[in-house]
C-alpha cells in the first residue's frame, strides 16, 4: 500500500507540472477538439468503485455513444492509489473514454455530471465551452444541509445559462433547494435513490436453523474512527452480542481494520476485508444474515448527511439481507419498520436487544429479507431510475 500511495504521488506531480506547463504555454494544439452528443464529466468513473455511476455512465455510453472525460483525482478516497488510465484500458468503452485535459476543447449537446464539488469544479470548463448541463445533486460530495458557503456555490451553479436541471434523490434535498430558494421547482427532477444493477440472481433466503448469524457493516472510511457511518456503534454491538452468543460473526466492508477501535475481546469473531469489487460483494451478500447501517448526520461537518438508505444497504436488501438501519434526517417515505427493514436508534444496548429479539423469530426474519427484496426491486428497477434519467437527456438534446 505505501509503494502505491508513493507511485500515486509522484504521478500526481508530474501530472501537475505537465497540465501547468499546458495552461502556461497554451499548448492546446496538443489535444485535438473533440464532439460528441452526451459528454459525461468526472473525478472516479470508470472505477467500478462507485458502482451506481458506473451503471449509469455505462448506460450513457450505450444508449447514446457518450464521450467520457476523467480526472481520477477521487480515487483515493476509496483508497485506490492506481492511475486512472489503467481502469480506463480494461473498460470495454475504452475509447470512448479520456483524461480530462483543461486545454481540451468539446462541443456536446449536453453533459451529465454527479455531485456538487465535480459540478463546482467543472463548471468553469463547461462555461468556456458553451456546454449545457445536467447534475445529480446526491448526498455527499461537499453537499451539506444549511451550509452557507455550499449555498453561494450552489447559486453559482443553479445561476449559470448553461444549467438545465437537477436531479434530487432524496426528498429532503429537493425540499432544502426550494425552501432556501436556491433552485426553481420547474428545474428539480426527483429521481429517489441510485441506479442499481438488478439483473443478478434474487436469492429467498431462509433463515430456520441458522447456527451462525452473519452481520455485516459496510461503508467508505472518511472519519477516523467511523462515527459517520456508526462504526463505533457496530463494534459496541458487536462485543454486547458475543457477550450473548457466538453464534454472531461479523464482517467489515470498507476502508477500517483492526487497528481504528479496539477488538481484542472480538478478535476472533470479526473479519476485515477491505473494499471489494461490486461483483465480489454481491457474492459476500450472499452468505450475510444482517446488514447494520447506524448512520450519523453532523458528524464530518454540520449539515453532512447520507443517502437513505445507502448505496451498500441497498445491495446487501437486493439480496436478501436484512436491513437494520438509522434515519435521523427523517428521510424515509417507503419503508416500513419491521416490514421492509428494521429501523434502529444510536444506542448499542438496543441495537443488541432488537437483533437477539430478531434472531429468536425465523418466521420474521424471513419476512422482513423477502420484503424488503420486493421493495427495493420496485424502487430501484430500471424503469424508475435510468429510464426517467434517459427521458431527461432526451428531452434537453431534442
Amino acid at each position: 500500500m505505501k509503494n502505491e500511495i508513493l507511485k500515486y504521488k509522484i504521478r500526481k506531480r508530474i501530472d501537475r507540472v505537465s497540465n501547468w506547463l499546458i495552461l502556461k504555454l497554451n499548448l492546446s494544439i496538443l489535444y485535438k477538439p473533440l464532439k460528441t452528443k452526451i459528454l459525461i464529466l468526472d473525478d472516479f468513473f470508470p472505477c467500478p468503485l462507485s458502482n451506481f455511476r458506473y451503471i449509469e455512465f455505462n448506460t450513457y455510453l450505450q444508449n447514446y455513444n457518450a464521450l467520457v472525460l476523467t480526472t481520477g483525482k477521487s480515487l483515493p478516497v476509496a483508497q485506490v492509489y492506481k492511475s486512472i488510465n489503467k481502469f480506463i484500458k480494461i473498460h470495454p468503452y475504452k475509447n470512448r473514454i479520456k483524461v480530462f485535459r483543461e486545454k481540451r476543447s468539446v462541443k456536446a449537446k449536453l453533459a451529465v455530471l454527479v455531485f456538487q464539488h465535480n459540478t463546482e469544479k467543472f463548471l468553469d470548463y463547461l462555461e468556456r465551452n458553451e456546454i449545457p448541463f445536467i447534475f445529480t445533486l446526491y448526498p455527499g460530495g461537499n453537499f451539506k444541509l444549511d451550509d452557507k458557503q455550499g449555498e453561494i456555490i450552489l447559486r453559482r451553479i443553479f445561476n449559470s445559462i448553461y444549467f438545465k436541471r437537477v436531479i434530487v434523490t432524496q426528498k429532503i434535498t429537493k425540499d432544502y433547494l426550494v425552501e432556501q430558494n436556491l433552485c426553481p421547482v420547474i428545474n428539480i427532477e426527483f429521481i429517489y435513490g441510485c441506479p442499481i444493477e438488478l439483473n443478478q440472481q434474487v436469492l429467498n433466503k431462509k433463515f430456520e436453523s441458522k447456527i451462525i448469524i452473519n452481520i455485516c457493516f459496510v461503508a467508505a472510511k472518511y472519519h477516523p474512527t467511523g462515527m459517520d457511518k456508526g462504526y463505533d456503534i457496530f463494534i459496541e454491538t458487536a462485543k454486547k452480542l458475543c457477550k450473548t452468543s457466538s453464534k454472531f460473526k461479523f464482517h467489515v466492508i470498507g476502508g477500517f481494520n483492526c487497528e481504528d477501535i479496539n477488538i481484542t475481546e472480538i478478535i476472533d469473531y470479526i473479519q476485515f476485508y477491505g473494499y471489494m469489487d461490486i461483483n465480489i460483494l454481491r457474492e459476500f451478500y450472499e452468505n450475510m444474515d444482517i446488514i447494520l447501517s447506524p448512520n450519523r448526520s453532523d458528524i464530518l461537518s454540520i449539515g453532512a448527511f447520507d443517502g437513505f438508505p445507502t448505496a451498500a444497504v441497498i445491495e446487501a436488501g437486493i439480496k436478501g439481507v436484512i436491513m437494520m438501519l438509522t434515519d435521523d434526517r427523517n428521510q424515509n417515505i417507503y419503508f416500513k419498520n419491521e416490514k421492509d427493514c428494521i429501523f434502529i436508534n444510536h444506542n448499542a444496548n438496543d441495537i443488541c436487544d432488537a437483533i437477539i429479539e430478531l434472531c429468536n423469530n425465523n418466521d420474521l426474519m424471513n419476512s422482513i429479507s423477502n420484503n424488503g427484496q420486493k421493495t427495493l426491486q420496485a424502487l430501484f428497477s430500471h424503469e424508475t431510475q435510468l429510464k426517467k434519467r434517459i427521458e431527461i437527456i432526451d428531452l434537453l438534446i431534442k
